[in-house]
């Protein structure tokens, strides 16, 4: 396609509250029915780093279990709860989310991780760890089985996490509302809460109930509420963690809160609903299930009955593991907003870039992104120079348009490491109608993005190599341009052949460059092609705005993929309502924008943050930097 200059060339390169507290404390057969389900011997040897690590260190068990939901409940499972650091969002990650205090257990995962290495993904490695702590915790009484494909994922939000895990204070409506978006049910919700018999809360998650009026409004036990306070008091810690199951708390402490039923600590059964009915438990979240008939009949139904627990939270565990990303949360398996196009070599391509595509010929720009990269540096901001061009992008079109195009851009974007002539621009200027949705469907773009995105070619230089099929007389015979306008193109290439003999150069049509926009030649070129103006302000030299909409139902532009919108009646109906309406074509125009800059590399991409835009940071033949690679935590080895 044709190329913008100037501000225009930048624009065209472009829980929880569940399970908020920290669960950490102390063949075939039904789930949870006391068999034991057929491990690999890869589940075998995760088995064993799991059993060791508890045997170590007790509190390791109902972490991973709380780490499996506070992974699968956000973006699916896929194991960004793990990740220190993404290519996206940089080192705000989940595990920064409010709803995520005291997470633990990431050290193991990394062991195993170190052990297996490509053999289980890090999301897989995290639901089989969880899946073994869960059997161990229960003494055998918990098993099921566990999806062997999980892929990991690249993204990791901490708002995204907060606003998808359940939170400690959250009403019954409100944790049935959470539950269901996951398709999750009441008694689901009554069974995942069972989780709570094991692990320790943060003093953060449980303040609320402290409050004397908690206890005189009947939500909370008297003499559990100052069993509570006066633990955290005697703890020298700021926010001190306490029991999840009054079970399993100190001698003293369960006398003062008039606890007397003993039992094994640090076992996962069915404890807490006992511990629940009697209003004995840390979170608000736990006492809402008492309000709700429906969910206080299942909490007496499993205290009363260990094996009907078992069995039903070892399925909804399983249920649990199997939660996937949405479709949707990788759409773009090809091109992506990763700043390859300013390279000017690649360790896998050498000096074979994108730059060096036919399809790039004209591309402008680079220079300002040299300049604002090394302000940014100086400054200390690393920003990566694919976040560079797509803010520079978004403010040069908002400048060419007067203001009357806005988008948001945002941080995170990585750098990429290969550049390849080759792989640029899928869609060349001769394309097919049937080609050019081919080529924005596979990007996730409908008829509608390539009508509106197609509006940019109110702007800028096309070369003529991109437009020289288009000046044979058989191509406005067949009236796929308008004979006035090709005409005036084939006098402009004479007049400048005829100056270049003059002065002994040589121009080709390739080399000869033309406006995009019939608006933008000189008036002479206008009256010669029999342009009209109506309702176009043709002293606008260079605005973005739906003037191309004019040209091309006026069958004068410059490329034969201009052309072939005007074949499909969707797109044409399209055209109209742009050339009719520039708000609307402003605000389309926007919003595709905005889709644009945030297509992102697919899982799995090398990607970095360049000192350089037009190097990687390594030379050519040197190893690529892969993002993720030590243990499930994003690291880069050099």
């Amino acid at each position: 396609m044709a190329k913008l200059i100037s501000a225009a060339a930048v624009a065209s390169l472009c829980c929880c509250a569940l399970f908020v507290c920290l669960l950490a404390g102390g063949q075939a057969a039904e789930a949870g029915g006391g068999g034991y389900y057929y491990r690999s011997p890869l589940e075998n040897t995760i088995r064993g780093l799991v059993e060791k690590a508890i045997k170590d260190d007790s509190r390791v068990g109902p972490a991973l279990v709380r780490l499996l939901f506070h992974d699968c409940w956000v973006y699916g499972c896929d194991g960004s709860v793990l990740l220190d650091w993404t290519p996206y969002d940089l080192y705000n990650t989940e595990k920064n989310a409010s709803n995520n205090i005291g997470l633990n257990g990431f050290d193991l995962i990394d062991r195993i991780k170190l052990v297996v290495g490509d053999q289980a993904s890090c999301a897989n490695i995290l639901a089989y760890a969880a899946r073994d702590a869960a059997s161990i915790l229960s003494n055998g009484n918990i098993d099921y089985p566990v999806p062997g494909d999980l892929k990991d994922g690249v993204r990791s939000s901490p708002a995204y996490a907060d606003a998808e895990l359940p939170g400690s204070t959250f009403s019954f409506a409100q944790l049935k509302a959470n539950f269901a978006k996951k398709e999750f049910s009441v008694e689901d919700l009554v069974i995942l809460s069972g989780a709570h018999s094991v692990g320790v809360c943060h003093d953060s998650s449980f303040a609320d109930r402290l409050n004397p009026q908690v206890a005189a409004d009947g939500e909370i036990n008297p003499r559990y509420q100052f069993a509570l306070a006066l633990y955290v008091k005697r703890q020298r810690d700021a926010n001190p963690t306490v029991q999840n199951n009054i079970r399993d708390m100190d001698a003293f402490s369960q006398l003062v809160a008039g606890y007397y039923a003993g039992g094994a600590k640090g076992v996962l059964d069915n404890s807490y609903y006992q511990a629940n009915l009697d209003k004995k438990v840390l979170l608000k979240s736990d006492w809402e299930l008492t309000q709700d008939k429906d969910a206080a009949k299942k909490l007496v139904e499993y205290r009363d009955n260990a094996t009907d627990w078992n069995i039903d939270f070892a399925n909804a565990l399983a249920r649990l593991s199997d939660l996937r990303p949405a479709k949707d949360e990788y759409p773009y398996p090809l091109e992506s907003c990763d700043g390859s196009v300013l390279l000017d070599e690649a360790p896998a391509d050498g000096g074979n870039t994108e730059k060096k595509a036919a399809k790039s010929i004209g591309l402008g720009g680079f220079d300002l992104i040299d300049r604002i990269k090394a302000r940014l540096a100086a400054a200390g901001d690393d920003a990566s120079c694919a976040d560079i061009l797509a803010f520079a992008a978004r403010d040069a079109t908002n400048i060419l348009s007067g203001g009357r195009i806005r988008y948001a851009v945002h941080r995170g974007r990585g750098d990429g490491v290969t550049s390849s002539a080759d792989a640029a621009l899928p869609a060349p200027a001769a394309s097919s109608f049937a080609e050019l949705e081919e080529s924005f469907a596979a990007r996730g773009f409908g008829k509608g993005d390539l009508s509106a995105l197609s509006g940019a070619h109110a702007v800028g230089v096309c070369h003529g190599s991109s437009f020289a099929d288009r000046l044979r007389p058989s191509v406005a015979a067949a009236y796929q341009i308008n004979g006035t306008y090709q005409l005036a193109l084939v006098a402009r290439r004479q007049k400048l052949l005829l100056q270049q003999t003059a002065s002994d150069t040589t121009t080709t049509t390739a080399e000869m460059m033309v406006n995009n926009n019939v608006r933008d030649m000189d008036p002479a070129f206008r009256a010669a092609s029999s342009y009209s103006g109506v309702g176009v302000d043709t002293a606008a030299t260079g605005a973005l705005d739906n003037s191309y909409y004019t040209a091309n139902l006026q069958n004068m532009v410059l490329l034969k993929s201009d052309w072939e919108l005007t074949q499909d009646k969707d797109t044409l109906a399209r055209l109209v309502a742009y050339r009719d309406d520039a708000a609307k074509w402003s605000k389309d125009f926007g919003e595709a924008m905005e889709r644009l800059s945030n297509l992102r590399p697919p899982v799995g991409v090398r990607l970095e943050i360049r000192k350089n835009c037009r190097l990687t940071n390594l030379s050519p033949g040197q190893a690529v930097c892969v993002v993720i690679s030590i243990g499930c935590n994003a690291r880069c080895l050099a």
